[in-house]
């Protein structure tokens, strides 16, 4: 122990602490990090489930619209009854779009081969619309959605746009004339379906669309979704294969009258769809492709597919509104979730942001979602998947930036804090202890020095004294000299020996002290006689002061350690200010507030303000005890302080502008 400094503990307990906090944090963390893979396993699940109900309500839907007969996109359609007696029926699809419709429906329609476009919402010649059993502002109406379709259809190249007037001249020709000009535009447009063929192949809209960006932007921690961890190995992800754009000429039938399927043979009367039903009946076979779904320019969703009747080629399908399609078949569905709570839900089309659906958590929810961007959404990807077929295109990406801290992670919280600071709290108190115990170790070696040249020094002193009055070498003169000498050094070494032996008792708490009241003016009496008998062997002056006390008034305390206590502290000012040019002590006894208060200053060199903390602590003495000049062992100051504190008294070091002063107190009775 006495190679061991205060550095080098410092060094091994740091040292060692790390030690110990590095791998509780290491665990803590590995825990902490298990947890949130937990928490974010739990969440691809609920994403998981879901996808698969979205997905599910979306594939029941294309079901009912695939398996929809091709004739159900005209508005009349001819039925039999059990008597073999044919009849004209309205279309399932002619009623307006209402709350059961397909989810963001604008309308139905369907494309011929030279390009007019036909709803079933009204029948190809309106001149007897009225006759059919519509009112005028019904008629208005479906009007308007048949101009609306046409409207976003032509904004986006794939019908040729019409005038307000020219559908009104179609609506007022005969069935005559509507065929004619439908021959007529079949033999100009020819090509009039190569918009949709190349809608089908992704070569229209696809870097034109409307969107809030690229799913690439997305600031995304994909470790998760990369991963492939013990948790989602057991249920690995079912990602959704994209089917490669194929030609819609290679998904039909290669004859141009495809060879009918059964389910698929219907009678229909083509002359009734034209206005005329006188016309012939004719019998043909009909069949549909799966339908395609694409993102138009506009914004809009559009689900279609190839059909054949009539002998000829159609294209069908559902124009949608992008915004209400989301909220009603997505959005709903999600916000009823838990997944709302703490999970971002990003859809895209095709590599394109279309909607952003933040958690409710989140600050700018109620904002809005016009006022997202792909920049406001962050955190660590969940599960990115696409829908089934032929929602391919469509992808759902959930994302969390926080997840809540289940029930484990905050106990692994609290532990490893608890931990952490019990932990720095135990090496605190090592540290403390072992720098006590060196300091202590330091100071008992600088005692024993400076006591054995303390008890070394007189000793020769008054040997060499004593053997030259023994021989007779020393001058009458000089022998009481000498005699004086050999008293003050024993002297010295007798108040030395006596504070070693009181502080040997105190340590082991058997000082008894005869502690009674005394009279103050007694006790100044005493003080003067025997601090000025101390003082007048050196060259220094006691400048003793005193206030007038009764007789009655007094002090509960042991006189000879009163005695033992200034003696001490005097001696202590002499050997200090040995090389003050004012050689000069005062003392001076005072009444504050009931208190006697005893003030010992000398003018010396002072006391260093980092020092004044230690002044008292045993074997402590300033500066280094190898180059100190003045005498001593370390334990007056401290035997002091500990004489006054048993008394019930009290010490404290003053600082006036030269030297220095130590001021007692004492209750008077």
């Amino acid at each position: 122990m006495a190679t061991w400094s205060i550095t080098r503990l410092r060094w091994v307990l740091g040292l060692s602490l790390l030690l110990l906090i590095i791998p509780t944090l290491v665990l803590a963390w590995k825990a902490s990090q298990q947890l949130k893979w937990e928490a974010l396993y739990q969440q691809r699940q609920l994403a998981e489930e879901l996808t698969k109900s979205i997905d599910l309500n979306l594939q029941r839907w294309i079901a009912v619209e695939q398996s929809r007969p091709v004739t159900h996109y005209r508005y009349l359609l001819l039925q039999s009854s059990q008597g073999q007696t044919n009849y004209l029926q309205r279309s399932p699809l002619s009623k307006l779009p209402d709350g059961e419709s397909p989810p963001g429906l604008v309308g139905y329609f369907q494309v011929d081969d030279a390009g007019d476009l036909q709803t079933p919402l009204l029948p190809q010649s309106e001149a007897n619309a009225m006759a059919s059993g519509l009112a005028a502002d019904d008629i208005e109406q479906r009007r308007r959605i048949k101009r609306n379709i046409r409207s976003i259809l032509s904004a986006n190249q794939l019908v040729t746009p019409a005038s307000v007037a020219e559908e009104e001249a179609q609506a007022d020709s005969d069935g005559s004339a509507a065929l004619a000009q439908t021959q007529t535009q079949t033999q100009a447009q020819a090509q009039a379906q190569a918009p949709f063929e190349k809608l089908a192949q992704n070569q229209i809209a696809g870097n034109r669309v409307q969107s809030l960006g690229k799913i690439a932007e997305l600031d995304l921690e994909r470790s998760f979704a990369d991963a492939e961890p013990a948790l989602q190995k057991q249920s690995p992800p079912k990602e959704k294969a994209r089917q490669a754009p194929q030609s819609r000429e290679a998904s039909l039938a290669p004859a141009a009258k495809p060879a009918p399927s059964i389910g698929e043979d219907f009678t229909a009367l083509d002359a009734a769809t034209q206005g005329n039903p006188q016309s012939a009946i004719t019998i043909f076979s009909n069949t549909a492709s799966a339908f395609s779904l694409a993102l138009l320019e506009s914004g809009h969703l559009l689900l279609f597919r190839d059909a054949w009747y009539d002998d000829q080629r159609w294209v069908q399908g559902l124009l949608l509104d992008q915004q209400a399609f989301i909220d009603n078949s997505i959005q709903q569905v999600f916000q009823q979730s838990n997944l709302s709570h703490f999970t971002n839900l990003v859809v895209a089309f095709n590599g394109n942001v279309l909607r952003i659906l933040p958690a409710m958590g989140y600050q700018r929810y109620a904002l809005g979602y016009s006022s997202l961007s792909v920049q406001d959404v962050s955190g660590t990807l969940i599960l990115q998947t696409a829908l089934s077929s032929p929602l391919t295109e469509l992808e759902l990406i959930f994302s969390a930036r926080h997840l809540p801290d289940g029930p484990g992670g905050a106990i692994i919280t609290w532990a490893s804090l608890i931990l952490m600071l019990l932990l720095i709290s135990i090496f605190t108190l090592l540290y403390r202890f072992g720098v006590r115990q060196i300091r202590m170790l330091q100071q008992q070696q600088n005692f024993i020095a400076s006591v054995s040249h303390e008890l070394k020094t007189p000793l020769t002193s008054i040997r060499m004294f004593s053997e030259m009055l023994k021989e007779g070498w020393a001058t009458p003169a000089k022998q009481q000299e000498y005699y004086h000498f050999i008293a003050d050094e024993s002297d010295r070494l007798s108040r030395l020996i006596t504070n070693v032996l009181q502080l040997a008792r105190m340590e082991r708490q058997e000082l008894k002290l005869d502690i009674k009241p005394c009279p103050v003016n007694q006790l100044i009496e005493l003080l003067r006689s025997r601090l000025e008998s101390q003082v007048a062997a050196t060259e220094f002056t006691l400048c003793f002061s005193h206030e007038d006390f009764d007789n009655n008034e007094q002090i509960q305390v042991d006189t000879d350690a009163m005695m033992q206590i200034l003696m001490n502290l005097v001696d202590n000012s002499l050997k200090f200010a040995k090389q003050a040019s004012n050689k000069q002590l005062d003392l001076h006894i005072r009444n504050n507030n009931a208190q006697l208060e005893i003030v010992l200053r000398d003018y010396g060199p002072g006391i260093p303000d980092q020092e004044r903390k230690r002044i008292f602590d045993l074997f402590y003495r300033i500066g280094n005890e190898l180059t100190r000049s003045a005498q001593g062992t370390g334990i007056g100051l401290a035997l002091v302080q500990q004489l006054v504190s048993v008394m019930g008294g009290s010490i404290e070091i003053q600082q006036p502008d030269q030297g220095a002063a130590f001021c007692i107190r004492f209750p008077m009775l």
